[in-house]
Formats: C-alpha cells, sequence, structure tokens
C-alpha cells in the first residue's frame, strides 16, 4: 500500500513547520529526532542578501528607486512592461511553466532567485509589497490582461485554494489543472548579486549551468538577458 493522503499530510507538517521528519504518522513534531534540511545549491545563497533586507520596499515605486540606486548590480528590475518575461511551459506539462532568458530556448538561462516581498520586510513588519510579481495573460506591452491573486480561487476558511502559485525561489508558474492561462508573461524582480558558488560570482546567468531541468538539458549562455 501507498502512503495515505494524511500520512503524507503529517510527515510535510512536521518537516516544514517543525524542522523534523521521519515516517510515523502518529508521532507529533515535539517527539521527532531526525531534524529535517535542505541541501542548497551554492547559488542559492546570496551573499548581498543583507543589503537586500536593509531595503525594504512599500511600492512599485520604491522598488524601482532602489533597484537604479541602493540595490544596482544586485537586484534586477524586471517591473516594466517592455522587461515582461515570457514563461515558457515545461515539456509534456499544461499546468507549469519556468522563466527562461529566451522563450522557448532551453539552452538560455533559467532566470530563478527572484525577490519575494517576504524576503524584505519593511519596519511595520508588513512584506516589501513593492518586489511583489504581477502574473500577465499576454505580453503587457502590448494590451496583456493582469492575472489577479485572487483569480482562480474557490472555496472558503480552511478550504480556500488558489488558482496559481508564483515560485519566486525557482522562477516557476504552477497552475490549478482547472485554471488555465494561455500566454503567461511575468513582471518583477531578481536578486543577481553575488552568491557562494565559485567564491562569490554574480547569478546573472541563473547559475544552472549543465542541469537537466523539466527532462532537457541547460546551459545558460546568455547573461541572463530576457528576450521573446
Amino acid at each position: 500500500m501507498s502512503f495515505s493522503n494524511q500520512e503524507r499530510i503529517n510527515a510535510t507538517a512536521k518537516a516544514l513547520l517543525g524542522n523534523v521528519l521521519d515516517a510515523d504518522p502518529t508521532t507529533q513534531w515535539y517527539e521527532g529526532v531526525n531534524p529535517f534540511g535542505f541541501v542548497l545549491a551554492s547559488d542559492k545563497v546570496w551573499t548581498q542578501a543583507n543589503v537586500v533586507k536593509a531595503n525594504p520596499c512599500a511600492n512599485l515605486a520604491a522598488a524601482q528607486a532602489a533597484c537604479a540606486g541602493p540595490l544596482s548590480g544586485i537586484v534586477q528590475d524586471y517591473s516594466l512592461a517592455a522587461a515582461a518575461i515570457r514563461l515558457t511551459k515545461l515539456p509534456s506539462l499544461n499546468n507549469t511553466y519556468v522563466a527562461l532568458a529566451t522563450y522557448g530556448d532551453w539552452s538560455s538561462a533559467h532566470l530563478d532567485n527572484w525577490v519575494k516581498p517576504q524576503f524584505a520586510p519593511q519596519l511595520s513588519g508588513a512584506p516589501s509589497f513593492g518586489f511583489a510579481t504581477k502574473l500577465y495573460n499576454g505580453n503587457p506591452a502590448l494590451g496583456g490582461v493582469e492575472v489577479f491573486t485572487t483569480d482562480g480561487t474557490t472555496g472558503t476558511g480552511v478550504n480556500k485554494s488558489v488558482g496559481w502559485i508564483w515560485n519566486y525561489d525557482n522562477g516557476l508558474l504552477l497552475l490549478a489543472n482547472d485554471f488555465s492561462i494561455a500566454d503567461p508573461w511575468i513582471l518583477g524582480f531578481r536578486y543577481v548579486g553575488t552568491t557562494a558558488g565559485a567564491g562569490g560570482i554574480t547569478n546573472l546567468d541563473g547559475g544552472r549551468a549543465n542541469e537537466v531541468f523539466g527532462g532537457v538539458s541547460i546551459s545558460p549562455i546568455d547573461g541572463g538577458n530576457a528576450t521573446g
């Protein structure tokens, strides 16, 4: 027999909420003895993260100004329609899209490490709303329609579920099976500062050389300049 849904929920809750992991669905997080953790690639370690955190942005104008000022060379501004990234559908999947430097070109850079609002909280504790990504159906520079965070949402209370998720860390758009977007484009802000990889290299190429992603080998070569 396979793991039941409840067994998977219990294991996931212990891992993500309590940082412990085992296969016993009856034990609680405070009873766990085996710690849970992630292995991070070196390009996921932002060595200039403190600079980003020191510049919270309450709104879009503040985020754009920070990218032209203290965050120049650290956070790249993709918030204008002319800089929008057209997302590429993963092979054989209809509900998962990835940000590539060149639309449809799997040999181009995988644009990951987008700055999520919660990464740089304001003094009030509120997220940096200025860093929030915006999703469009169609090119926003040519009349594309914004897809709001509540679009596709169903249910209420604990049963409330969204229609789409933007995964900032990995540059992935995840759609619910019954929610579709014909031509997704994304606007936002991406960390391109130094990382722990190769002694603090700049992350312009996405740090994903020769990676097999979605069944396709990726070898970033163009410095992360988006086209398409």
